[in-house]
């Protein structure tokens, strides 16, 4: 008897075990072998159970089981991906011939067999490597077997005690799902479930445990008794006065003993068949045929197992040969050309004659080269490729290993290849200062060019370079050489290209600066060293640990300026935190835009999780805010997504695809696409943003920046109301005064500005805005070539600056010279 169980989901149950209509079917079954725990299981839920009765062995038995509903579990849509669950099958082999898929109810009034809504693919792969075993593509108008549409496949053979996964696509077109909780360590009929499987995009094998994703299904029956010969293979030859060992494997569906006898019978000279008993219980089963004289023979394999009655099986018949050894000869081509390290170096040794097969082992001096490379049985040649060679001279050879009645050798004369160094680029790395501040220590740098996947810590580099400039604490503002030296470095494999970087003393803006990481794929911006867009560069970074799947808001963060200045900042609700295709270093100064915090919009069905963050405590009047954007290619669907920033009405963006290249474009609206959003002029010590994709779309801000906003005052200020984008020597709305004098004036728009002129007390006065900034002089010359500044400088009075003309100095011309403050 065997008893197929599975333990019930809450709120799902297994059940609908069945045979085909032409099996017959018992029932009963032995209480005695259930477990307690499965005893409660049974008592609480509707799982349904059968027990094939008188079938031997190898018989077809097309089990099939599948989910129903005890009217407590609920129903789940899901998109885009491969959900379903691995198990592992038994001591049985399995033929799997049919493959299905749940058909839950159409929405909040369907029944279960109401019909599919749009096609769905079901496959099974091998968990250890992917590989894909059946697939099908469920529509709605195949059968229903139970609670499941489904049709038959072509047979295919799951090993016995292996694991595999089964799972379907969900498109999202309305066709739900059952979820439930932990299905690990429950069987039914043999087949062990181990865990709901989820995250299977682009049809691909789902790879990572989650809850139980069920819908998927598949029908099987035990395979026959079968056996197969191994060894010898077919057409091998084995050198004369050798033992000859064959070997047999045996696919046993059951729990019974198998026998195996290997039948040889010389063919050329003929004689009478050999029947060894092998004394070997399990796979691999194998005989020692002693030592045959040379000539020709046929073998085949037999099994028989102790059922009642005993199933047989008869393996396919091979041919070999037993003759004369023949000696062989192994040369290497000669060396190639020197190299750098990291390069990759072909080795070629050819085995004469032609071998049948075979292994060629290559040395490097007395150590393996890498593991043995099979002769090409065309060519007789053998090649092994590296690029691990490490720097100096390598005495190459190579043996080639005996395989049936070639005999082994050894290439007679080595071979040297020479391996040089491999350059590295050490780059200073730019950075900057405010005035009247200590430079960095030490000043930051980057090493790049290592070869074979190595960093810094698999390279063998050791030491540091030597960084100098000629900056001091004193030094005004302006740009100043970082000499990039030596230093202590060396490395056996790797030469050193030196490069020399920028320090920048400036004054810098006051800027807080947060950069969003994922402890799956750090990327962090190095302590002390700046970072940001064009003028937003700035040291003072934050490395920001986004967590996955928070379900709380997160503690408050103290962030501390570039200028000592204190905020707060916390993390409301995300996706999660994810890494980008890939990180460019921008500026080469830093690696940033490689993970981001994902806001995610998943619909009405599932609740779904923005990026949601604040800020308070800004000690800014005026500030303006950027966002760095990014998306997973993964998951990024079109780019499209929504920010809300401080309660404003929602605004449309579009990321642009691809990996991080080092290039920042601004999304100024919904289509533009872009990485980053800049919100200008904001007030207030506090705001809030909200960022998240339209539909499944994993995108979110990989970091922000706050920066206070300058003061916008003197000529610059009067000019963006007046006369946006000119000089003061212009004259805006050609009235013969320049930008200048009516700034000095106080005139606004694009009125007409009338000049002053002497009065009958020969004095001539000037309107004088009080909010003016900048310096003036009252001019006089006899002939407008020659100009003289008035001494005592007139003084403004009553908002208004005055000047009286002497008198008894013949002709005289006055003017009035403005320089206003930018």
């Amino acid at each position: 008897m065997q008893l197929g169980v599975l333990k019930s989901l809450a709120p799902h149950v297994f059940g609908d075990c069945c045979f085909s209509n032409t099996e017959k079917i018992k029932t009963t079954m032995n209480t005695n072998r259930i477990s307690s725990r499965l005893k409660v299981a049974l008592k609480h839920s509707a799982l349904a159970l059968v027990v094939a009765a008188g079938l031997t062995a190898g018989s077809a038995q097309a089990l099939t089981y599948s989910v129903t509903d005890n009217g407590s579990n609920g129903y789940v849509e899901w998109g885009g991906e491969a959900d379903g669950y691995k198990f592992t099958t038994g001591a049985a082999v399995l033929d799997v011939s049919w493959l299905g898929f749940y058909d839950a109810p159409n929405g909040g009034s369907g029944t279960i067999g109401d019909g599919l809504l749009a096609s769905h693919r079901v496959s099974i792969w091998r968990a250890s490597d992917g590989v894909l075993m059946a697939q099908t593509i469920v529509v709605s108008t195949d059968t229903l077997e139970g609670n499941f549409r489904g049709n038959n496949v072509t047979p295919v053979t799951l090993a016995a005690n292996t694991s595999y996964v089964i799972a379907a696509d969900y498109g999202g077109e309305g066709d739900r799902m059952q979820q439930g909780n932990d299905l690990t360590g429950w069987t039914l009929n043999g087949i062990t479930i181990q865990e709901g499987r989820y995250n299977g995009a682009g049809g691909g094998m789902p790879t990572e445990p989650y809850d139980t994703m069920l819908s998927a299904n598949f029908g099987y029956s035990l395979a026959p008794l079968g056996v197969t010969l191994v060894t010898p293979a077919d057409s091998q030859a084995y050198p004369t006065g050798s033992s000859v060992t064959v070997s047999a494997n045996v696919v046993e569906p059951g729990a019974f003993t198998d026998t195996v006898t290997f039948h040889t019978t010389p063919t050329d000279p003929a004689g009478t068949t050999v029947d060894t008993v092998s004394t070997d219980t399990s796979s691999p089963f194998t005989a020692d045929l002693g030592t045959l004289p040379a000539g020709t023979y046929q073998i085949y394999a037999t099994v028989v197992n102790t059922n009642v009655p005993p199933d047989t099986a008869t393996s396919a018949t091979h041919t070999f040969t037993v003759e004369a050894a023949i000696p062989t000869t192994t040369v290497l081509a000669a060396a190639g050309a020197p190299t750098t390290y990291g390069d990759n170096v072909t080795f070629t040794a050819t085995v004469s004659p032609t071998p049948t097969g075979g292994t060629v082992q290559f040395w490097n001096g007395t150590n393996y080269l890498g593991t043995p490379v099979a002769v090409n049985t065309g060519t007789g040649e053998a090649t092994y490729s590296t690029t691990t060679l490490g720097v100096g001279t390598h005495t190459i050879t190579a043996v080639y290993d005996d395989y049936q009645i070639y005999e082994t050798s050894t290439t007679a004369a080595s071979i040297s290849q020479e391996v040089g160094q491999a350059p590295l680029t050490v780059r200073a790395l730019n950075t900057l200062r405010a005035p009247n501040t200590a430079n960095p220590d030490p000043f930051p740098y980057q090493i790049t060019g290592y070869r074979n996947g190595e960093n810094l810590g698999s390279s063998g580099v050791t030491g540091t370079p030597a960084l100098s400039t000629a900056a001091v604490l004193s030094s005004p503002v302006g740009n100043y050489t970082i000499t990039c030296a030596l230093g202590s470095l060396a490395a056996s494999n790797y030469s050193f290209t030196l490069e020399n970087a920028t320090l920048t003393v400036a004054e810098m803006a006051d800027t807080f600066s947060v950069n969003f990481y994922t402890s799956e794929g750090p990327v962090q911006i190095p302590t002390g060293v700046p970072a940001g867009l064009g003028d937003w560069f700035t040291g003072g970074w934050l490395n920001y640990d986004v967590p996955w799947s928070p379900t709380s808001p997160q503690a408050p963060v103290a962030l501390t300026s570039n200028l000592g200045s204190s905020a707060t900042f916390t993390l409301i609700d995300t996706r999660n935190g994810g890494g980008a295709p890939s990180d460019t270093s921008l500026g080469g100064n830093y690696s940033m835009m490689g993970a981001m915090a994902h806001g995610t919009n998943l619909g009405t069905e599932v609740e779904p999780h923005k990026f949601d963050m604040n800020m308070i405590n800004i000690p800014f009047g005026t500030y303006d805010v950027i966002f760095y954007m990014g998306r997973s290619e993964g998951h990024g669907g079109d780019g499209t997504g929504s920010i809300v920033f401080n309660g404003a009405p929602e605004r449309a963006f579009t990321v642009k695809s691809g990996a991080f290249d080092g290039t920042f474009t601004e999304m100024v609206d919904a289509t533009t696409e872009g990485n980053y959003i800049v919100f200008t002029g904001v007030t207030g010590s506090s705001f809030t943003a909200q960022i998240y994709g339209n539909g499944f779309n994993h995108l979110g801000p990989a970091g922000f920046q706050i920066r206070e906003a300058a003061v916008v005052s003197g000529f610059t200020a009067w000019a963006n109301a007046n006369a946006p984008g000119q000089t003061v020597d212009q004259d805006h709305d050609n009235d013969g005064v320049k930008n200048g004098i009516e700034y000095f004036m106080g005139q606004t728009g694009s009125s007409f500005t009338a000049m002053p002129v002497l009065d009958g007390t020969n004095t001539i006065t000037w309107p004088m805005d009080a909010a003016y900034s900048g310096t003036y002089e009252v001019q006089t010359s006899p002939n407008l070539g020659t100009w003289t500044n008035v001494v005592p400088r007139p003084t403004p009075s009553g908002g208004s600056l005055s000047y009286l003309l002497p008198t008894g100095l013949g002709k005289q011309f006055v003017r009035l010279l403005v320089t206003p403050t930018p």
